[in-house]
């Protein structure tokens, strides 16, 4: 079976950057690249958001950072991407490369499931790539 490829609309991102501005309570900048990546980020604050396609019908969370965290901003985004990904029928929805417990809860507790060898354990704690079929 051939990869399928896909673009990414820069225009299916705009309630993304108005959620991320109203939440972080500053300016967001967004950054387009060769139709597969979109970088949201903030000069004053450390907020970013780093979305990427991927062939074969998958979106990857590369990057996610909030200032202002426990508001359910991050819900929010992971909703904006599902309905994304149903519009435009990709198939699975990734977090990449999970680093905190924090996040790792977060993906548990919205169906994501880790990736059996994409990752590691310390602890009994499951750290890396998280997935949520669409």
């Amino acid at each position: 079976m051939l990869p399928i490829e896909y673009n990414i609309y820069e225009k299916d991102f705009n309630n993304i950057k108005k959620i991320l501005e109203f939440a972080e309570q500053t300016k967001i900048y967004k950054r387009f690249s060769y139709n597969n990546t979109i970088w949201f980020y903030s000069k004053e604050k450390g907020t970013e958001l780093y979305v990427k396609n991927f062939i074969n019908q998958k979106l990857i969370i590369s990057r996610i950072y909030l200032t202002n965290k426990r508001k359910g901003t991050c819900f929010k985004i992971v909703n904006e991407l599902k309905k994304y990904c149903k519009k435009h029928h990709i198939k699975e929805l990734i977090i990449e490369s999970t680093i905190t417990k924090e996040m790792n809860n977060f993906c548990k507790k919205n169906n994501f499931k880790p990736i059996k060898y994409e990752g590691f354990n310390i602890d009994n704690e499951f750290y890396g790539n998280y997935q949520y079929i669409i």
